[in-house]
């Protein structure tokens, strides 16, 4: 239907985009929202929703010198301004896509800015401001729902102060449109007394920031995108120390210090908690996945209050670039070998610098005069640590390594006289075949000595009494650092750890401190019992008979909200679910077959027929002509026995 409307309601001064709409309705004469949204829109809601869809129906029908546009729409009546620079470009242009035209709704996604448990930016509920709409009142003639009310973390009016209504504060009815100033029993609204004084004054100017926030991000006229959000967000956390050499961010850091910085009050008032701050991946995802559909603007918040005070001073005040020091300087360097001729002269004029997660960067320094390297440690914040390890040997240190061996010198002395560690002489050795000839003979000497008794202690009894060892160092750090979680405990007793993870877990789990990953959300398990609640739904559907073929979307609809929200969004993560919504559908034969005692009540009750036969069926119901005939014997199964009497 494409039929002009003759009138269309001219917006107040930041009135919701559902105000709007509402006050078109009252005028329409269509007594179901839904018909008015079908008019305007071609698709029937039951209300008006909170961003527009499918704009470019509505604008059809206007008359054609109207001045309304999608952007004025959207930056005047609603609170897409606040969602836009959060937003990657790729998603902006499919929600631009939605706002203008018509889309499936499997396929819509505005409706999911609204938010949900954590990160929620709209009201579930319409507010409204008594004294503003006694302002609007005396103003305008009429009372409207104001955009900014609509916030769902921020329950005051900017303006008055004062708490928010949602429902009327005699006889509690939810308020929708009252445009009269009076809800639908007819009590007068318009009452300075109907609003509740804020007492706390902490929270009242926390909320006031926020607001100030939430203003800048409405009016201004800077285009923002998300790479901009992205790049000054990154730049604040990398200059006060949050970002980690290698480019993790340093969660546990900075959750501490925001929770020393807010109070609890405060991060509740956004409709976060300290503990959603602490899950895993809830900074992260603001940080490296750049293409969510749904930003969390209460997070966002948060952190611009956090890190730069407001989000005017976010997005204009200057910050110093990322900019990283360079580990070990830029050269040259002092060979550490005792042995070479230029020890502690700065000789050597390459370093090679690698990444090591756990170490920060190591960097390994050659010198041409001796033919050695060695290596230093450098790590984030403290710089070069010092101490260094010597790596390789020349071929002429290895050859003298080798017949060093040979005489008779042990792996420890040649280690001392070549200033290495004892592991570096055992790889040159192990390389070489003329000691590994050699080798045989120490493996028959100390085999030799084991069978005289000197060597008593079977390997066995070795690694026990390694096991013993280490067990009794952890116990001992964990009694001592009773706070400690299994991250830090693994990076303290690095050798420890990493030797009882491999050789004796059973009893490393039972005694570290519990995992803080026990209890994440597990897509398995709600996917195995949503896939029975699915089975239970179709079993009692089918059994209670209904008119129509049990299918797909009337077992979802049967289903809770949290469970059909859950099959609409995320059905990729239910598989089990969505197989065994296939298989419990009621094919179109079992409908015909469970349908057949209605039918032939309907006959017997309206066209006296005792008797009913196939052939009468497939007389009475068309879509029953084209049965196969395996299918025409199961009705005449049917028929026999409901003919029983007659």
């Amino acid at each position: 239907m494409n039929e002009e409307i003759a009138y269309f309601p001219t917006p107040f001064p930041n009135e919701d985009y559902r105000s709007i709409l509402y006050r078109f309705h009252k005028c329409s004469g269509n007594k179901e929202v839904y018909l008015t949204s079908n008019e305007l829109f071609g698709f029937s809601n039951e209300k008006f929703t909170v961003f527009p869809r499918n704009l470019s129906a509505l604008f059809c029908k206007m008359p054609v010198n109207h001045s309304f546009n999608a952007e004025s729409i959207l930056k005047e009546h609603t609170l897409f301004n606040i969602f836009r620079p959060f937003i990657s470009t790729h998603r902006l242009d499919g929600l631009y896509q939605e706002i203008n035209n018509a889309v499936k709704p499997e396929h819509s996604n505005i409706g999911k800015l609204v938010g949900n448990k954590y990160g929620r930016c709209i009201s579930e509920e319409i507010r409204y401001c008594t004294f503003c709409m006694k302002e609007d009142n005396q103003n305008y003639g009429v009372s409207y729902m104001h955009r900014e009310h609509q916030i769902a973390f921020l329950d005051i009016c900017p303006i008055h102060n004062q708490k928010l209504i949602t429902d009327c504060p005699q006889c509690h009815i939810p308020l929708l449109d009252v445009f009269s100033g009076r809800c639908k029993q007819g009590h007068c609204l318009l009452l300075e007394s109907g609003n509740e004084d804020i007492n706390d004054d902490n929270q009242l100017k926390f909320k006031r920031k926020i607001y100030k926030d939430i203003s800048f991000l409405l009016y201004t006229d800077q285009r923002m995108y998300r790479n901009l959000i992205d790049y000054r967000l990154q730049n604040y956390l990398f200059n006060r120390g949050y970002f980690k050499y290698v480019g993790a961010l340093k969660r546990d850091k900075i959750i501490l210090d925001i929770c020393n910085y807010f109070s609890e009050e405060e991060i509740l008032v956004l409709g976060l908690s300290i503990e959603y701050l602490k899950q895993r991946n809830t900074l992260e995802k603001l940080l490296y996945k750049d293409d969510e559909l749904v930003p969390n603007i209460p997070l966002y918040l948060l952190l611009v209050q956090f890190l730069a005070g407001s989000m005017k001073k976010f997005i204009h005040d200057e910050i110093p670039p990322m900019a990283s020091q360079v580990p070990f300087g830029f050269g040259p360097w002092c060979c550490e070998n005792k042995l070479c001729p230029d020890h502690k002269k700065e000789v050597i004029t390459k370093c090679e610098r690698k990444i090591k997660r756990s170490r920060g960067i190591t960097g390994e320094f050659s010198c041409t005069t001796c033919g050695r390297s060695y290596v230093k440690e450098w790590r984030w914040g403290k710089g070069d640590r010092g101490k260094f390890g010597l790596t390789s040997l020349s071929e002429d240190m290895k050859i003298r390594v080798i017949r060093l061996r040979k005489e008779g010198k042990l792996i420890k002395d040649i280690a001392i006289e070549f200033y290495c560690d004892p592991s570096t002489i055992r790889k040159v050795l192990e390389k070489d075949q003329s000691y590994s000839r050699q080798s045989a003979e120490v493996i028959s000497r100390v085999q030799s000595e084991i069978n005289n008794g000197l060597l008593q202690i079977s390997a066995t009894e070795i690694g026990n009494l390694k096991r013993d060892n280490y067990r009794s160092r952890l116990e001992s750090f964990i009694s001592k650092n009773p706070n400690k979680n299994r991250n830090e405990i693994s990076l303290e007793c690095r050798k420890e750890y990493r030797w009882l993870k491999e050789h004796d877990n059973e009893w490393l789990e039972n005694h570290l401190p519990p995992s803080r990953s026990i209890n994440r959300f597990s897509w398995n398990l709600v996917d195995l019992q949503l896939s029975q609640r699915v089975k239970e739904i179709a079993k009692q559907l089918v059994e209670s008979n209904p008119g129509t073929r049990v299918g797909k979307y009337m077992i979802i609809n049967a289903l809770s909200k949290q469970e059909r929200g859950r099959i609409k969004s995320y059905l990729k993560n239910l598989p089990v679910t969505e197989k065994t919504l296939n298989e419990n559908v009621e094919t179109v034969e079992e409908y015909q077959l469970r349908h057949i005692p209605a039918l032939v009540k309907q006959l017997r009750t309206y066209y006296n027929y005792t008797i009913v036969s196939v052939e009468n069926i497939l007389a009475y119901r068309r879509s029953y002509r084209n049965c196969s005939v395996e299918m025409k014997r199961k009705i005449n199964d049917i028929l026999e026995r409901l003919n029983i009497g007659y």
